[in-house]
């Protein structure tokens, strides 16, 4: 049997996030408390320790550059291209200073310890083309990255399955505009390879580049439109330029 085929590698996953779930009495309780400085250690420890396990299970490897420029401590909004299944574990990887969750796409509700592993991190889900529910999530992820909570967001909205990447979305940015806090553009090349590009996991090597943090909440407005014109071009630019 191919150790790599696709069903027996599901299911490792979801056990390992079943084993990240256990920790949900323990985060419940801190964020009962409003501990909110021990709930952010415990999701940034348990989240290393879990993607630490399932990266080896799945045969993943990572090659790093930049880990200077990821800063000691958050809050910051984490923006990447989106490959593939394997970016979550290449981000969870290279940034291991500070907790962060996602804005994940709502259609991951449907998956139950998925959903929970997702709602345990303090990731949020957004419900794509309803606008109203976009401003929802941007309020409340602001009013988490006043509290000290870090995210991450893939502007292109879904999975590029291949190394050129998509049309990044510039709503993507409003999360750090409505926070005021700092951007982190990192690029993720060859994470396509793990799952999609042949539809069953297979062992892979994903490169990780960790670009310098760009302090939006620093500008003004018109500033700010550069620099995401900036954040695209630097996040491209070694995808782009192979």
């Amino acid at each position: 049997m191919n150790p790599f085929n696709t069903i027996p590698n599901f299911l490792k996953v979801f056990a390992l996030l079943n084993k990240y779930n256990k920790a949900a009495p323990e985060l419940d309780r801190l964020r009962a408390a409003g501990d909110l400085a021990g709930e952010q250690e415990l999701i940034r420890k348990r989240t290393g320790e879990i993607i630490a396990e399932m990266s080896e299970k799945l045969h993943v490897d990572f090659i790093i550059e930049g880990e200077e420029n990821v800063p000691d401590r958050g809050p910051c909004l984490i923006l990447a291209n989106h490959q593939g299944y394997a970016d979550v574990l290449a981000l969870y990887t290279a940034i291991r200073k500070f907790q962060f969750g996602f804005i994940a796409k709502d259609e991951f509700r449907r998956i139950g310890p998925l959903a929970k592993a997702i709602e345990y991190t303090r990731s949020h889900f957004l419900v794509r083309g309803d606008s109203k529910d976009a401003l929802r999530t941007i309020n409340d992820v602001a009013d988490l990255m006043d509290k000290g909570f870090s995210f991450c967001i893939f502007p292109e909205g879904t999975r590029s399955r291949k190394n050129e990447p998509g049309e990044f979305k510039s709503a993507a940015i409003k999360f750090a505009t409505k926070a005021g806090v700092p951007v982190l553009p990192v690029t993720i090349d060859g994470a396509y390879r793990m799952f999609e590009e042949q539809g069953r996991f297979v062992p892979c090597t994903v490169s990780v580049v960790i670009h310098p943090l760009v302090h939006f909440e620093d500008m003004d407005r018109k500033q700010q439109k550069q620099a995401w014109s900036d954040i695209v071009e630097t996040i491209s630019a070694p995808l782009l330029n192979r």
